[in-house]
């Protein structure tokens, strides 16, 4: 997942996006907008930090979520459709440095197998990493982020060995995904995806409204409880966080492309009071309403 201007079918291209003598790069990346079908020259790894979307890889798509990540081997096009507060981190690195890492290859040889071996050139290897594995995984990415930005002395290093504990999480994940049989079942996941699709369409169509956890359970015929669990596990987020969070972005959008006033804005996303919509806006965003809009016009 690099760009949301992509055109369809791009191929992108290892020149594009890493020097021949250090061919790696990281970055973390928002996405509320699909992305288009794309292959490259490269691996990327995407780790889902946080929200949802889709995943397409030819006629095979999964829902990805936080605790997520996709490992997009060199030429496999793949797309992202309906991002929902979506944030990752993208590691992308040449097939020539992966080979050139001899420890790494010894140490995550299961992983490292697998995504040079020609069944993964068709679809990718997804996981979903457990608490110690995200733990591990979102702490070297981290370091890895702000090792790269600050281009200082020994980073490439730094970039060399949180890399590895990367990659080892990773394979640590990939064991026990193999161990236990731990693969996506399709007809399982569609279902999934759709419950948690609908949950989620609905709420953005009723942001003016009281939402409850029985009338989204209600809406889609399961227990309240269980929708509650599915929409945590699938999203990464609480009921009661998405419907914050998207009434905050609603905010956020008419506080910058209208005149409309601050109470009015905060009644048409749900907020009775002006004052908790002023709290929870800042908690969301860093500022009041009145300094977001004067800031983004």
């Amino acid at each position: 997942m690099l760009s949301k201007d992509l055109t369809p079918w791009s191929h992108l291209r290892d020149a594009d996006y890493f020097s021949d003598d250090f061919p790696l790069s990281i970055r973390y990346v928002s996405h509320d907008e699909a992305i288009e079908w794309h292959d490259h020259d490269f691996y990327e790894i995407v780790f889902v930090a946080n929200g949802n979307g889709i995943h397409k890889v030819a006629s095979q798509k999964t829902r990805i979520k936080r605790n997520d990540v996709c490992i997009i081997p060199p030429g496999v096009y793949h797309r992202y459709d309906m991002p929902r507060h979506l944030s990752v981190a993208n590691i992308i690195f040449s097939p020539v440095f992966l080979k050139g890492m001899s420890a790494l290859q010894k140490a995550a040889a299961p992983l490292i197998g697998a995504m040079t071996a020609s069944r993964t050139a068709k679809s990718g290897i997804m996981l979903h990493l457990d608490a110690d594995n995200f733990r591990g995984v979102k702490a070297a990415v981290e370091t890895m982020v702000r090792e790269y930005a600050a281009v200082r002395t020994g980073c490439r290093e730094a970039l060399m060995a949180q890399f590895t504990m990367c990659l080892i999480c990773l394979d640590r994940a990939y064991r026990v995904a193999v161990r236990s049989d731990v693969w996506k079942n399709g007809s399982r996941e569609n279902a999934r995806t759709s419950v948690i699709e609908r949950v989620q369409n609905y709420i953005d169509a009723h942001l003016a409204e009281y939402i409850s956890g029985t009338e989204l359970a209600a809406m889609v015929s399961l227990n309240p409880s269980y929708v509650s669990r599915l929409f945590k596990a699938e999203t990464g987020y609480a009921v009661t966080e998405y419907i914050n969070e998207a009434r905050i972005k609603k905010a956020c959008e008419m506080l910058a492309t209208t005149d409309a006033q601050v109470i009015d804005i905060a009644l048409s996303v749900g907020y009775n009071s002006i004052s908790y919509f002023n709290r929870t806006f800042k908690a969301h965003a860093g500022m009041t309403p009145k300094r977001y809009r004067r800031e983004r016009r």
